[in-house]
């Protein structure tokens, strides 16, 4: 019994059948998604040298991470100040009576 009730456990089983039939009915698709998938990954170039080892093997992803993390803060402050520039550009204009 699932958690003491008969309608959890004939509802669990339930979808553990059909979660099963749909696989044992779509298994070819399946399979073939998952060799394209690999050759596909084997196609693929990754940005370290298989030879290295340590933290220079990683030396490309490491400057592209650090490069990604620069680039998002710039941006943020960018977007920032010119968001507090607008809001008290528009609070002027607000506040200014004829």
């Amino acid at each position: 019994m699932i958690a003491g009730s008969m309608f959890w456990t004939i509802a669990v089983y339930g979808l553990a059948v059909l979660i099963v039939g749909l696989v044992v009915a779509y298994r070819v698709p399946i399979f073939r998604f998952f060799e394209e998938v690999a050759v596909e990954l084997k196609k693929c170039t990754w940005p370290w040298d298989m030879e290295q080892t340590g933290l220079r093997r990683y030396k490309t992803l490491i400057d592209s991470t650090v490069m990604v993390c620069v680039i998002a803060l710039v941006l943020a402050a960018y977007v920032t100040t010119f968001d507090f520039l607008i809001s008290k550009l528009v609070g002027a204009m607000v506040k200014f009576r004829i």
